[in-house]
């Protein structure tokens, strides 16, 4: 076999390589289930309640204007929404134990720098950030996110803090897009709760 034809298969070779490896690093991943989730930011032998609440009003003109005019991450510009779509309904699933709450969560799907990114946030009956859980992502550099080191830096945020990657957050090196949106999830689930809950 000649020199060029052997430059040529190493190129080929060398090309699926990286083309397998992307694809792997970009593939849909699965951290958590809902219940898995639940027991994490709730604890175990907790019974589960459902609420569902619609946001109309003037309470959505304020979840809005706290969320920066919009229900859903934007990504910079150039950046996909993947067809993630803003909904005006929630639903929380709010944790008891002994008869007395122990918090609530709130699932939430936001866009990432390479697909849709499920978030569990769990909060504190007094709208504190109590844990938060990477459900599932599809990214290439942003596994970090889901590590509890990192995520741990949103407990106890509450309305009154801005949950804001390079305010009160910080971000995960290389991974920008993914940090800031894991930090709005966070944000609206606080600002959500709040609207219909305690304000």
């Amino acid at each position: 076999m000649g020199r060029i034809m052997k430059k040529i298969l190493l190129l080929i070779v060398v090309g699926v390589g990286v083309l397998l490896l992307t694809r792997n690093a970009n593939a849909y991943q699965i951290l958590a289930t809902k219940k898995q989730a639940l027991k994490i930011v709730l604890g175990s032998g907790v019974k589960i309640t459902t609420i569902v609440k619609k946001l109309a009003g003037e309470e959505k003109h304020e979840v809005e204007s706290k969320l920066g005019n919009s229900l859903i991450y934007q990504p910079p510009a150039g950046g996909s929404t993947w067809g993630v779509v803003p909904s005006k309904t929630f639903t929380f699933y709010k944790g008891t134990k002994n008869g007395k709450e122990v918090g609530i969560a709130l699932i939430d799907v936001e866009p990432g720098r390479w697909g849709k990114n499920t978030y569990m946030i769990g909060l504190n009956p007094d709208g504190s950030v109590k844990r938060v859980v990477v459900m599932s992502y599809r990214e290439i550099w942003g596994r970090p996110i889901a590590s509890p080191g990192w995520l741990h830096q949103f407990a106890g945020k509450n309305i009154k803090n801005t949950i804001e990657v390079g305010k009160d957050i910080s971000s995960v090196g290389g991974a920008t897009i993914s940090s800031s949106s894991a930090a709005f999830a966070v944000k609206k689930a606080v600002v959500v709760y709040w609207a219909f809950f305690l304000k």
